[in-house]
């Protein structure tokens, strides 16, 4: 039986912003929707927070926005059915990278 090395891990504590072709901040949509699952859009949303704090001088933040198919708040269906507030309508916002959460896939068919 032949042995396979184990990855590397890498030494880096952070991984800073993209750069984009622009310069300009990277508009990052965190798309949600009823029954969502929370851990699902506050995580994607921590990392990128996180990665504004550890961006150098010239990197360009990304610029974090929430948005649901018809915008307001959103109900999770996991931590109690927490409220996420705020949501931006999603025919309201040009975007450059989209995320969708994830959830049952009876409540991504709503």
């Amino acid at each position: 039986m032949r042995t396979l090395p184990l990855a590397k891990m890498t030494k880096l504590s952070h991984f800073t912003p993209m750069k984009t072709q622009s310069g300009t901040t990277t508009r990052i949509l965190l798309i949600g929707y009823e029954g969502v699952q929370a851990l699902d859009v506050v995580g994607p949303m921590e990392v990128f927070a996180a990665a504004n704090l550890f961006k150098s001088e010239h990197t360009p933040p990304y610029e974090l926005l929430l948005a649901s198919p018809t915008g307001g708040s959103i109900k999770c269906s996991s931590a109690g059915g927490i409220r996420l507030g705020d949501a931006i309508a999603l025919d309201a916002v040009p975007n450059e990278t989209v995320i969708v959460a994830g959830g049952s896939e009876d409540d991504c068919g709503r």
